[in-house]
């Protein structure tokens, strides 16, 4: 197309020259002086035709020459164009000192020049800029960047394209201790979000839902959840926390066990955080029951269970629950979903501790059951589990003070027969050390060995409420 571009332009050139017409016999131009405008017009259309029929054949290669000439043409038309399509607005401070306009040639403020800059900006990237470190020396110097400055180092790794979930770990380990040494350098690095920039980075590589990080949640979730949480971006938890089981499955390759394995740690560690920094209850149910919201139902219970049970022993070693009565409800209300075969007597439990109606019916009616030594498996010989002892003997206990303090003595007494029947070993013990068993009693005794903080008062109280129960 170029060949015949040219060719065009040449004939029409040729064809339309004075010099051209000068060039020919005295007899032709004699006849074109002589004949019409409109005449000359007709011959010179003629012989730019057959100029042109006369150069339509294979163009030979541009001259070196040629081609810098053509590509100096290009190049001009190009950079005129960018300008007309995408001009740049004039700079906001175009005041400069006399000393900076001394030192520094302003360049042209052109498209040019801004997509220079951009394509530098990508070349002068650490990933295709730092040189490869090889042998010991290398190895040495990496180990001193993780400790002097392990975020950084950590980025660094990212930037070259060498960064995995491990490297993350690593990072976060070294960061927890330096800060828990009271580092200065892990000071400044807490105020740049770390636990937020290493979970951008699992989104950005894709590595959030990758086998290595979903078959591994003890390697990296310890250390970055409580990051997250200080930092206020509980987002990626909650993100993680959603993603599809079937869906992990297929792209990670482990079982539907090891995924609920992943979550059920990831929000038993949150609530874990949420109780350790809270004095109540608030942020830990809250969390669990946007969890229990998001979670499937058949599996449900295998990924809320380890997480409860923290929040239930929390509410079981505090004298006094704090905590909304409206999440507490949303609490007990669901919590037959994850208990299993202890829901009853965990039921029953959380009633004893509610924040502003306590209540000692649920479990006086688990003890009352006629079906109580069955589930309990005494009725057939089976000795029940250590757990489920402790469980039981636990609410008899608060059944009967409870009871004690609505001035239902026939219920509590009732609470604790069942206890001296069904375990005695554990309720009573000999005449001689008859006080022991009362301050254990006093002492809001706890199975799961727990510490109540409970005042002197309360102890004195509850010892006169019992004195008239225990055996004489």
């Amino acid at each position: 197309m170029i060949d015949v571009f040219h060719s065009i332009v040449a004939a029409l050139v040729i064809a339309q020259s004075p010099n051209e017409l000068h060039r020919r016999p005295s007899t032709s131009t004699s006849i074109a002086r002589a004949a019409s405008p409109a005449m000359q017009s007709t011959v010179a259309t003629r012989r730019a035709l057959h100029y042109l029929t006369s150069k339509i054949h294979p163009q030979l290669p541009l001259s070196p020459r040629e081609q810098q000439q053509l590509l100096n043409i290009l190049t001009t038309s190009f950079r005129a164009h960018l300008n007309r399509q995408h001009p740049l607005s004039p700079p906001e401070k175009e005041a400069r000192s006399r000393t900076a306009l001394v030192q520094h040639v302003p360049q042209p403020n052109t498209s040019q020049t801004a997509a220079n800059k951009h394509i530098d900006s990508i070349l002068a990237n650490p990933l295709f800029s730092a040189p490869p470190r090889r042998g010991s020396d290398a190895a040495h110097a990496e180990v001193q960047d993780v400790f002097k400055d392990p975020l950084g180092w950590f980025m660094g790794q990212a930037a070259i394209g060498a960064a995995d979930v491990s490297k993350a770990a690593a990072c976060l380990t070294v960061l927890s201790q330096k800060k828990r040494s009271n580092d200065e350098h892990a000071a400044r690095a807490v105020q740049t979000r770390p636990g937020t920039r290493i979970a951008d980075w699992l989104w950005s590589s894709g590595l959030e839902g990758s086998r290595s990080f979903i078959g591994r949640p003890h390697s990296i979730l310890p250390q970055l959840i409580p990051l997250l949480v200080e930092e206020g971006e509980e987002n990626p938890i909650w993100r993680w926390m959603q993603q599809e089981n079937d869906t992990l499955v297929q792209k990670t390759g482990l079982t539907v066990d090891q995924v609920l394995a992943f979550k059920a740690r990831l929000l038993a560690k949150v609530v874990q955080v949420k109780l350790e920094t809270s004095d109540t209850l608030d942020e830990a149910l809250a969390a669990f029951a946007k969890a229990q919201y998001h979670t499937d139902e058949p599996t449900g219970a295998r990924v809320l269970r380890h997480a409860g049970t923290s929040i239930l022993a929390r509410v079981l070693s505090d004298a006094e629950v704090s905590a909304s009565p409206e999440l507490y409800q949303t609490f007990l209300d669901k919590v037959r979903a994850w208990t299993g075969t202890f829901d009853r007597i965990m039921e029953s439990l959380l009633w004893l501790r509610h924040p502003s109606k306590r209540s000692a019916r649920p479990g006086l009616a688990y003890i009352k059951h006629a079906q109580g030594s069955h589930l309990l498996g005494l009725d057939i010989g089976i000795r029940p589990t250590k757990k489920r002892r402790e469980l039981v003997v636990e609410l008899c206990l608060g059944v009967a003070r409870q009871s004690m303090a609505e001035h239902r003595f026939q219920d509590a007494q009732v609470a604790l027969e069942f206890a001296k029947d069904h375990f005695p070993d554990m309720v009573l013990a000999p005449p001689a050390a008859n006080s022991d068993m009362k301050e254990l009693l006093s002492d809001h005794y706890v199975p799961l060995k727990m510490t109540r903080r409970i005042s002197e008062e309360e102890k004195e109280k509850n010892l006169q409420m019992l004195d008239s129960l225990l055996p004489g």
